[in-house]
């Protein structure tokens, strides 16, 4: 058995088991404090009807207190007491008052009703009978101490039901925990059978579980399914990385063992030319990486300035019309709208997705094509930028697997490292970047990016 299943068993069990001993704890206070209560009520009563029968006693006979007959059946009386209350008997004529050794001394007038009396450490409760003529009294004094074998008898006789009943009741509960527990223990035992390097969905039919317990397994086989699409990507981009850096580096190595065979200045220096060209083939790829890496679309960008996109887009033509002049291409541009193209973005950002969009189009485009790059400024809250190029086009299926890492396509041409990149920087800025077909007219790039 797994720690996570004996674990999180075992913690609703010990808690299951405290909630039984609280409430077993709680009853059996509960049970006390009205058995205390009972007893008090029971001796206030017996008090009170023993003084009425004192005084009853008292009332049917004229003489004095210190009367041997009188004093006979008010000791019987009072006899009836026990240890727990003691009595006393006056007469308002100023006979000797008879009462009890345990009796308490109250300076007080004889008051109908109960009182309540402090003699050093103890207290006391007494109650006063008055007859109607208001010469003769008698009083009851009892301590508010419960009898306690009493109590504790039927404290026992009143939980012993309550006992049992907690005991079925607490082994109900772990009989239905196991029950409850099973489905997720078979969770447990599906993860646990998982390859790590291959993730697969898990083997549990959600109509037979819980209906509380089915989210979890659909949440759990969503997330397996990604880490399964991570790890195929990630297979995917250690392949392209590897493929990417093997050419130059190929290419670096045959002309580096050249120049070692050739004696002729002139060879030499072009063997060297060619290998410092797959040198920097292999740094700029290198450097894309490290850019990627760097560019964490969902972290908020770090000191974003203020600029404008036409101007940048202005500059990036600008700088890449020679290397499209070299490969027959024509690139065009220009701005859509009566707004301004003000953006809160990181310039360099910026231009390296501006350079990678229109690289990718002068890729893909055929010698004599045209390349147009636009602005539309027709929103009031978002700028809208297009790169069309005139290739071929791609296919619907992957508008948007070509924003992938070395992305490779039904045309065996890779994606490389370009606009993935490129959607990284959109994200970064709060945008959205997508592909579409134009018929009979290539592909077109279209970047969302929100205004300042």
């Amino acid at each position: 058995m797994s720690t996570f299943y004996t674990g999180l068993r075992k913690r609703v069990v010990l808690l299951s088991c405290l909630l039984i001993v609280l409430t077993w704890i709680a009853s059996s206070l509960a049970t006390r404090s009205g058995i205390e209560q009972a007893s008090k009520e029971q001796l206030a009563q017996r008090a009170q009807a023993v003084a009425w029968l004192m005084l009853r006693a008292a009332s049917q006979t004229d003489e004095p207190v210190t009367g041997d007959a009188l004093i006979r059946q008010l000791n019987q009386i009072g006899e009836s007491l026990g240890e727990t209350m003691s009595y006393e008997f006056g007469r308002s004529s100023g006979d000797q008052a008879l009462r009890s050794s345990s009796f308490p001394d109250l300076s007080e007038e004889a008051v109908d009703g109960f009182s309540r009396h402090s003699q050093g450490d103890e207290r006391w409760r007494v109650f006063t009978a008055v007859s109607e003529d208001q010469q003769t009294w008698s009083r009851v004094a009892f301590t508010p101490a419960e009898p306690k074998p009493l109590t504790e008898m039927l404290l026992l006789t009143l939980q012993q039901p309550l006992v049992w009943a907690i005991t079925l009741l607490g082994l109900l509960a772990i009989a239905i925990q196991n029950r409850c527990f099973t489905p997720l223990k078979k969770i447990e035992d599906a993860l646990a059978n998982q390859d790590l390097l291959n993730p697969r969905p898990l083997a549990l039919d959600p109509a037979r579980l819980p209906r509380d317990v089915r989210p979890l397994v659909t949440q759990l086989d969503r997330i397996l399914d990604q880490t399964k699409n991570l790890l195929e990507e990630q297979r995917t981009f250690a392949y392209g990385v590897g493929h990417e850096l093997r050419t130059p580096l190929a290419g670096c190595l045959s002309q580096v063992q050249v120049a070692q065979r050739i004696e002729d200045p002139s060879r030499l220096k072009q063997s060297l030319a060619k290998a410092e060209r797959a040198l920097l083939q292999m740094t700029q790829l290198v450097d894309q990486l490290l850019l990627l890496a760097r560019t964490d679309p969902s972290a908020p960008l770090e000191n974003p300035s203020r600029i404008t996109l036409s101007a940048l887009v202005q500059e990036s033509i600008e700088r890449r019309t020679v290397t499209a002049q070299r490969e027959g291409v024509v690139l065009k541009w220009r701005v859509d709208g009566p707004h301004d193209s003000e953006i809160e973005a990181k310039p360099e950002l910026v231009r390296t997705l501006l350079t990678n969009l229109i690289d990718n189009a002068i890729r893909y485009s055929p010698r004599g094509g045209e390349i147009l790059t636009r602005v539309n400024c027709s929103d009031d809250r978002w700028l809208v930028l297009s790169v069309s190029d005139q290739g071929s086009g791609i296919d619907a299926k992957e508008s948007n697997q070509i924003f992938s890492p070395f992305y490779q396509s039904e045309t065996g041409k890779s994606s490389g490292l370009g606009l993935a990149i490129v959607r990284a920087i959109v994200k970064a800025h709060g945008g959205d970047v997508s592909a579409h077909r134009r018929p009979m007219l290539g592909t077109e790039i279209r970047v969302v990016l929100p205004r300042a």
